[in-house]
């Protein structure tokens, strides 16, 4: 191969990667970090109220089955006189 040949066939040379460059891309890396971890704990907050309120309701409902059979049993008994 001649040297003409050989320029030809290499690739032009990249370009420099600057110090302002770097500081952009790893700033957008940390917004995007940040966005992705408020999104996850937004999700696991949201998950634990709706759970927590999901065990709320059927301790009421609970309570509310036996109050009602408590009070049920109460009727049937018969009053002293």
């Amino acid at each position: 191969m001649t040297a003409a040949r050989m320029e030809t066939t290499l690739s032009p040379p990249e370009e420099r990667i600057t110090v302002e460059d770097l500081k952009h891309k790893a700033l957008a890396i940390q917004q995007v970090a940040t966005e992705e971890v408020k999104r996850a704990v937004g999700t696991s907050t949201v998950r634990a109220v709706l759970v927590g309120a999901a065990v709320v309701a059927i301790a009421l409902s609970l309570a509310y089955y036996v109050g009602s059979r408590a009070g049920a049993k109460a009727a049937e008994a018969p009053r002293p006189r």
